[in-house]
């Protein structure tokens, strides 16, 4: 039972990366369908104007109306800096933005199966050959040398910020089933999935990960080949909730 709601979660996420890239021609057409630039700008003023005393993700629920937000992913060497939404599907943030308007580049967001303390948090964004999108950025994680070099990203929830570290950058089938796992019955099962993630890296990094780590997966569509994933898999380093 639980093999075939993971089966149809993929199967979601595939067809709509699929109709994501045709509807680019109609995206470009429909005036309705545009990016919101006023609420990519909206985030940028909150969050540089709110201080580390001010909690962040109640500025931003406020500003666009929405308690689905949940949390801040920002990584300063790609120039990420966004809103991370959740709902109760993993559909209605495919093509809605974080004011909930109707937008084809949808939003990034939360695996509708997890919470905040799960032990793999999965989320999902659109990439793209023709538009720019946040998780577009993520192929520049591809480079090993800009990897190393830029191994940390951001985590940012109403209980503090977290440092996570790149321990695993994957190109996968988009048929594959084995990343949207959340949940482990045995230490057996997780320490097999966490090298699973480490063994089908496409660069090698030399970071220790361990089955008592939280462990996070971002995904996005991915175009070499065609039919593909790319996923960026990152450990929690370091709470900083001064």
């Amino acid at each position: 039972m639980k093999l075939k709601k993971v089966l149809k979660l993929v199967l979601i996420v595939t067809i709509f990366c699929v109709t994501f890239s045709i509807g680019l021609t109609l995206h470009n057409k429909e005036e309705e369908n545009e990016p919101k630039s006023s609420d990519i700008d909206s985030i940028k003023v909150l969050l540089n104007q709110s201080s580390d005393t001010v909690n962040k993700i109640e500025v931003l629920r406020k500003e666009f109306d929405n308690q689905d937000i949940q949390a801040i992913l920002s990584s300063e060497s790609i120039g990420l800096n966004s809103a991370v939404v959740q709902s109760s599907d993993n559909n209605f943030y495919m093509d809605h933005d974080i004011s909930k308007n109707h937008d084809i580049v949808g939003s990034l967001f939360i695996d509708y199966r997890n919470n905040l303390d799960s032990k793999k948090i999965l989320i999902y964004g659109h990439n793209s050959q023709t538009l720019a999108t946040d998780f577009g950025k993520l192929t520049s994680y591809l480079n090993d040398d800009f990897v190393k070099e830029n191994p940390y990203m951001y985590f940012t929830t109403s209980d503090g910020i977290t440092k996570w570290e790149i321990f695993s950058v994957m190109i996968i089938p988009d048929n594959t089933t084995t990343h949207t796992k959340i949940e482990f019955s045995t230490v057996e099962e997780l320490e097999n999935h966490i090298k699973w993630m480490q063994e089908e890296s496409v660069i090698n990094l030399d970071v220790r990960v361990s089955i008592n780590d939280q462990l996070m997966t971002l995904q996005t569509c991915y175009y070499e080949p065609s039919d593909s994933f790319l996923l960026i898999n990152l450990k929690k380093v370091e709470d900083n909730n001064e």
